[in-house]
């Protein structure tokens, strides 16, 4: 990240600098918004359907964490 800050970065440096906020917000906006929906009809008593959100969930969290370490 100081790289970053600093002047012109090689390529993969500015990516995993960029790569990580974005795949958080996409986290925060996109997809914990249906799991505490899911979340809150559960616990209402709900029988809600299946949910693939989890597994996008663990993905993005896998991509945020090695978009650093790759740069």
């Amino acid at each position: 990240m100081a790289a970053v800050v600093a002047g012109s970065p090689p390529a993969p440096v500015t990516t995993a600098a960029v790569a990580a906020p974005v795949v958080l917000t996409l986290q925060l906006v996109a997809v914990r918004p249906v799991l505490n929906l899911r979340s809150d009809r559960v616990l209402a008593g709900e029988t809600a359907p299946r949910s693939h959100a989890h597994l996008v969930h663990i993905a993005l969290a896998v991509l945020g964490v090695l978009a650093p370490a790759t740069g």
